[in-house]
This record gives C-alpha cells, structure tokens and sequence, in this order.
C-alpha cells in the first residue's frame, strides 16, 4: 500500500480555515493600464526627472522615451499585439529601453537564456523579432524569419502619448524561461501586465519608494527581481542605477558604486548578501550611508544575516525578504522582517501580497494543517490561466480555484506566515521517501565558524556533498562540521563528503550555482570516518530491524487507529494529525524504550524512520538488543547489579501508577470548577495540632513555592478568564489580571499546540525570599526544585483522579510573567503545567 492509496481526509478545525482564509484575503484595486503606459504617463508628469544612471551617462525619462519610441516605430511594422519579440540586448538601460519599447509596440517581451556551452543557447518558441545590439546584428543563432532590429545610438525627439485608454492590462508582457531540463527543452512562464503591476506596487508600497531614490539593478533580465530593480522603480517615479556588468559579482565594486550614485535601495539575493557581510567583516568598511533598504531573495535567509545586516549599517534598515513563487517571476510573498526570534532557524517568506493567494496543499491535494508540510500553490492573479503555463495548473480541491503549483515546500504557521522548508532540488530520495538537504544547511549554518553553507545531491554517486565557506578568521576542521550536524539532524541528512571552500559559484541572477557544485565530482576532504546512517541498515535481511518495525507499527496501528502501515507511508497522508504525531513520541519511548526526535518525526512522519534512526544510533549495541527483546527498564535502573543476591518483596503494584499519565493531546470541553478547585487545594496550608500542614515536604517549613493560575478564555466552567494567584491558606483564588493572555510563542515549539489545546495553566515559581537563609547558603534553589517536584507529582495524581490531564513543562520563556502575575524580583520560575480534559474523554 502506498500513502496515495488511503485516502483518509481529516476536516481542517474552524480555526485553521480562518486563518487560511485571512491569509488569502487581502484584495486591493490593481493598477489599471499596461506598463508601457505607465512610464509614458511619468515621462509627461516629470520629463527631466533623472530616469536611469549607466556607467557613462545619465538619461532623463524624456530622454530615455526617445529611445523607446524609436525602437518601437521599427517594431510596429513587423509585430502585431501579442507577437513575441526576444531582447538580445546587452545588459543595463539599453535593454530596458527596448523592453519598454516591446510592450509600446504591442508585443510580448521575451528574455532568452543565455548560450551554454556547445549546446548553444536554448530555442524561443514564437518569436517575430529580435532587438539585439549594433555588434551582435550578426549572430546566426536568430529564430527563422524573425525581424532584427537595431536601436540607434541618436533617436530623434519623440512625442510622448497621452491617450491610454486603450492599454489592455490582460495582453501578456513577458515571457520568461523557467531553466532548462535534461532534455535540453526550456519551460516558459508567462505573465500579463496586470500581473506585474499589482507585485510592483506592492513592493514599491511597502519600501515606501518614491521619486527620491535611486535603486540598484544588478540582476539579469531572465530574472524576475529585475523587472522590480526596473520598471518597478521607473514605476514609482524613482531612478534606475544599472550596475558595471563584468563586476555584477565583486562587492567591492557594488559598495563604490551605490556610494558614488546615492543609492537607497537594493535587490540581493542571499548569496550576494553573504559575499557582502564577508566582505564588510575582513575591510570593516561601512555600508553607504545613503542605503536605506534592502529586498533579499533567491534563497532561504537566516535570521543571523539580518541582524549582521542591520549591525552593519549602525541604523535602522529596512529589510524586506521577497519569494517569487514561480520562478523567475515577481515577488508576490513578502516578509517585513523586524527583530527575528532566537528560535527562528530560517526566516518565514511571509505572506501573499494583495489579490494573490498561497496554500499549502498535499500530497493528495488536500489544505495541510497549520505546521504541516506540504506543495505550495500560487492563486489569484497569479493563478490567472495563461497559455504558457497549461502544465503547471491545477484546480483547488475545494473552491476550484485556478491553481499554479510551485517547486517549493513549506507550511503554514499560526501567526500566519508561510514558511518554505525546501524545494525541489533539496529532495533527497531515502528509503521510499525523501528527505530535505535544506535542514542540513540550516543546521551547518549555526555553527559558529559557518558563513554559508550549500549541500547538493553530487552527480558523481548521488550522494550528499557538502560545501562550506568558514567566517573571516573562523576555523573548524570537516570533522567538527559533521560532529556538529550529527546532533541536530536525522542520519538521513549527513553528508557523504564535504569541502570547506573559499568561495561558491554563483549563477548570472546572483544565486548558488548548485548544478555547478553537484557536477563537481570528488571532494577533497573526507567528511569523517564512515557512519552508519539508516539507509545503510538492512530491513529485510536485518531480524533486529524486521522485530522493531513489526512492534513500532503495532503501536503506531493502536494508537493511531490506522490499520496496515506500511514502514515508508507518510503517516500525516494517512489523517494522522501532529498531535497525534508527537502522541506517538512519548508512548514510543514509554512503551518500546525508543527515544524518538519529535521534530525529525513531524518532518519525516514514517514507520521507517523511527526504525532507521533508532538502529542507526547503536545498531548492534544492548540498547538495541534489548528493544528488540521487550520494553527496556524505565529511567536508570541498575540492572547491571542483576548477579547479587536479591530478596523478593511480593508487593502488589498501587493501581494508581497506572492512572499517571502525561497527556499532550487535549479536548475542547470546558473543564468544570469543581474539578479544578480540588486540583488546586491539593497545595493548601491548613492547621492540625496547632500547626500549619501541607501535603508535600519543604525545607525547615519554608514552602516557598506559590502556584499561578492562567485561564483561557471560556475554557473553566463558572471561572472567568485571566491570572490569578492561589492563596493556599485561605484556598481562594485571587484575581490580578481580567485580561491576562500567553502568547503559544513563550512555549518551545514542541509545546505550542499542547498549549493552545489546554483550558489552564499552572506556574510554579519560587518565592526566593522566603527561603535564602543563612543555614540553606547555596542550596536555596535546589530545595526549591525538589519542593516544586513533589508538587508536581501530587498535582497530577489529584488530577487523574479528577479526571483532568496534566502536561509538564520544565523550560519556556518567562520574559512575560512577572507582569501577568504580578511578580516580584526575588520571584524565580520554578516549573509548569498545562491542563484540560484530556483528548477523547466523554464527560
């Protein structure tokens, strides 16, 4: 059986689709008329307003229409509305005018790849005119028939059309090539003009461009971020500054240039900004005073380069991270990027901008829960039908929505961003599934000495290979790279072999050029000695991997309530939720003695990998073995002391240890008052014989441990929502906060949904004062721990027996306590507990 062959289809909960829905639901007027039309509206609004800066001369936007309306005049008579017309036009304004100049005759611009090697460059399909250059009039490579023609050095004076009604925002503007297969064919994207208009004005809107800046073209024309870096600031009435060509790489030469023409905003890709925080960090030269922006794209961003970034510039800097779903195409997914969280690993892409849509679908095509990985797909404008992309199109399971699907990966988060975790060229086939390189090179990316990181698939064995490029003055051995990734990555990911480089290739858009890394055979350096990962464990021929993967699919099967899974279906395409999911973790370690990775599991949800990477850990050690033979002894126990004289005590097990559970998954209803109010007077103070008793010890009768409640909002029976403290000698419940609220975010991500699940929340924390004595010196606190331990343990048999469940919670982010509880200096965090009725229970 495959996952595609259950088809089991779990409703998205009211919550989600709302969140999808105002995610999606951003509508704003789209700009009305074609590109060409605009421009001509600037050049009569502003004619001597500086339009482009090249490395010789500066051009007005009368100056430059000039240009375009000349190039066009030759055009009309050989093109008609909609013909393709390819621009083979050097890079830098020349080829800008003559973009221009396509659309104002009337057809369709057409940006070709450029020539590889001894296969030529590839064919444009439908192209009745070229406008190529005085020196390349020459080249045979033009499609038959095609019209050439030249722009002069020295138009005439033109004049500029004022009337526009009859611009056609539907007819197609640019026809762009989507790379070139193994077969040596090339797919091509094609984009009307009221497609693009709408991504440049969101854009521009959100950089706030106006005619005072002057933005820097360094991208070639085949790329999507050049019609931002162009029309896109044409546009906005702002200037064009077009980048040296034979430097478009050299970042010393990008730093001369923006000072020397002021420029305000800049469109890099994420490998540029590397080179340019590399180079920044060896010269210690600034960044020019006058950058006020910068739109990074082309690749995952680490949170890391945005704070390097914004240390470098010593000033507040806009940093706007742009997806272009499609590629090349606009950029219709932004990110504002503010202060990145410490536990961001890689920053989100953000989300569609107006009139365009993003979901996260399936593999069956299905809406994916909130943390669930899946396919992207483009909607909205951009999902418009095109005749150049009948491929591609899919329908909505749902609305029948005109769909475009996409190469990237990535799921949805509950604070409504999009997160892309991979895309094509990151799969890696494993064990009947794949696998995604990009968490490796996240996780390269924290070490220390790292500046960039890259892993491909090598050409040579298939196998991953690593490239590294170490932080000015930084050193780190290959062996302590992979030390490093063996502790935060599955097996799975561990490269075969990898080389610490100078430097990366990059591609003419500015990004890595991973083909040219996977075709560069043998590394010099070994990676480390061999390691045994899961795809080198025999299943079939293994008995100790046959055993396992029959128990842990036998608990997967209980648990889950799926019958006949097979060790490489997707669980989650199987209706297997995360919470599910992380269900499975716990009752894996407390049943089978199996420590599972959550996060390995929620990213990689198969049978298969609990096995591999349990083997792969000790494959032939007594961990193993004794998974193998049952459930291993809970904790540490000392069954190495199994040879001394032992004396049985014939005990009958307390049934209560049974009814002890740690519940993570919890239902909707409301918990009731008269649940919760024993819960909680388990920690009362009352007086016997003349003295105050608590049900749990505490050094010299201190008790300095106090209890908080949180509430959430309509989730205790009789209670209103808010912080309170419980006073444990009165047994009451003090009121400090009505509008007391937890962001899910003060949580660890493996706690988040537990949380947003739960109806309250218990915090234990210390009241150091009560107990820094003289006699205690440096063991305040580890009293302290050991009270709010015993706590924890009569708190949850009060709650078994309650019928409610109990989830602890050791670590968090406590930054926001001491306001919801009114908290005092010698205050201190001790422990928390998150409860609700648990999941399934029908009271």
């Amino acid at each position: 059986m495959t996952s595609t062959d259950h088809q089991v289809f779990v409703p998205l909960p009211d919550d989600q689709r709302a969140l999808i829905t105002a995610v999606n639901g951003v509508v704003a007027s789209v700009p009305a008329g074609t590109l060409d039309s605009l421009v001509a509206d600037l050049v009569v609004a502003g004619p001597h307003h500086a339009a482009v800066i090249g490395l010789w001369e500066t051009l007005t936007r009368k100056q430059l229409w000039d240009h375009v309306a000349d190039i066009a005049a030759h055009l009309v008579a050989a093109v008609g509305p909609g013909h393709r017309v390819l621009l083979d036009v050097e890079a830098g304004w020349e080829r800008f005018a003559a973009a221009v100049a396509v659309l104002h005759a009337g057809g369709t611009c057409v940006t070709p790849l450029p020539a590889s090697g001894d296969a030529g460059r590839p064919a444009v399909p439908g192209v009745s005119a070229v406008v190529t250059d005085r020196g390349r009039s020459g080249r045979t490579d033009r499609p038959d028939g095609a019209v050439v023609v030249t722009p002069r050095r020295d138009p005439p004076a033109a004049d500029v059309p004022v009337d526009r009604a009859a611009a056609d925002g539907t007819a197609m503007a640019f026809v762009l090539p989507r790379g070139v297969p193994a077969d040596g064919s090339t797919a091509w994207t094609g984009y009307p003009h009221r497609v693009l208009l709408n991504a440049l004005a969101e854009v521009n809107r959100r950089l706030c461009l106006d005619p005072d800046d002057r933005v820097f073209s360094l991208a070639p024309a085949e790329s999507g971020s050049w019609l931002h870096e162009t029309f896109g600031t044409l546009l906005a009435g702002a200037t064009v500054v077009f980048a040296e060509n034979e430097h478009r790489h050299d970042p010393r030469n990008w730093l001369a240039q923006m000072r020397r023409d002021g420029v305000t905003v800049w469109f890099p890709t994420t490998a540029m900004l590397d080179d340019l925080l590399a180079h920044l960090a060896r010269t210690d030269e600034p960044l020019p005073s006058t950058l006020r922006a910068v739109v990074v794209s082309g690749g995952w961003l680490a949170p890391s380069r945005v704070l390097e970034l914004r240390e470098a510039a010593g000033r507040s800097l806009t940093v706007l991270y742009a997806t272009a779903p499609v590629e090349p195409g606009p950029f219709t997914v932004l990110h504002d990027v503010a202060a990145p969280p410490d536990d961001w690993r890689s920053v989100p892409v953000g989300a569609p901008v107006a009139n365009q849509r993003l979901y996260v679908l399936s593999e069956t095509r299905r809406p994916c829960p909130v943390w669930v990985t899946g396919r992207l797909y483009a909607g909205g404008l951009l999902g418009e039908p095109v005749p150049a992309t009948p491929d591609a199109a899919v329908a909505h399971p749902e609305t029948g929505e005109h769909l475009l699907s996409t190469d990237l990966f990535g799921r949805l988060r509950p604070d409504g961003l999009v997160e892309v975790v991979g895309d094509e060229s990151t799969q890696l086939p494993a064990r009947g599934g794949t696998v995604n390189l990009r968490d490796a090179e996240i996780a390269l990316h924290t070490h220390p000495a790292v500046r960039q990181a890259v892993i491909v698939v090598s050409a040579a064995d298939r196998r991953p290979a690593a490239y590294v490029r170490l932080r000015n003055g930084a050193t780190a051995s290959v062996a302590d790279l992979t030390t490093h990734l063996r502790g935060r990555v599955s097996p799975f990911l561990l490269p075969a072999r990898t080389e610490i480089v100078e430097t990366l290739p990059l591609a003419r858009d500015g990004r890595v050029d991973r083909a040219v890394l996977a075709a560069a055979g043998d590394l010099s350096q070994p990676a480390s000695p061999p390691v045994v990962t899961p795809q080198a464990v025999p299943r079939a021929a293994d008995d100790r991997a046959i055993e396992l993967t029959r128990r842990v699919t036998a608990v997967a099967s209980r648990l889950l309530d799926v019958d006949d899974i097979e060790p490489d279906d997707n669980l989650m395409d199987l209706g297997v939720s995360s919470m599910q999911l992380v269900r499975l973790a716990t009752v894996m370690e407390e049943e089978a003695g199996i420590a599972v990775d959550v996060e390995e599991l929620l990213a990689y949800p198969t049978i298969a990998v609990i096995v591999g990477s349990h083997l792969a850990t000790d494959p032939t050690g007594p961990a193993t073995a004794a998974a193998a033979a049952g459930p291993r002894p809970t904790g540490a126990v000392r069954d190495d002391l199994d040879v001394r004289p032992v004396v049985a005590l014939g005990g009958v097990a307390d049934d209560r240890i049974a009814a002890r559970r740690t519940t993570r998954t919890f239902g909707p209803q409301p918990v009731d008052l008269a649940a919760l109010g024993p819960l909680l007077g388990a920690t009362r103070r009352i007086r016997s014989g003349g003295r105050d008793k608590l049900w749990y010890p505490s050094a010299g009768g201190s008790y300095p441990v106090q209890v908080y409640l949180l509430v959430a909002p309509g989730r205790v029976t009789g209670l209103a929502a808010g912080s309170y403290y419980y006073h444990p000698g009165r047994d009451q419940l003090v009121l400090l906060d009505p509008a007391g609220t937890l962001s899910a975010t003060a949580h660890r991500e493996i706690n988040r949904a537990t949380f947003r699940q739960s109806a309250f929340s218990l915090f234990l924390v210390g009241r150091m004062s009560a107990i820094s004595k003289p006699d205690y010196a440096d063991l305040a606190w580890d009293f302290t721990v050991f009270e709010a331990g015993a706590m924890t343990q009569l708190l949850g048999q009060v709650a078994a027996e309650r019928d409610l469940g109990l989830c602890p919670v050791g670590a968090m982010d406590t930054a926001a306590l001491p306001d919801l509880f009114a908290l005092g200096a010698q205050d201190r965090f001790v422990h928390a507990l998150l409860g609700g009725v648990p999941a399934g229970a029908t009271r």
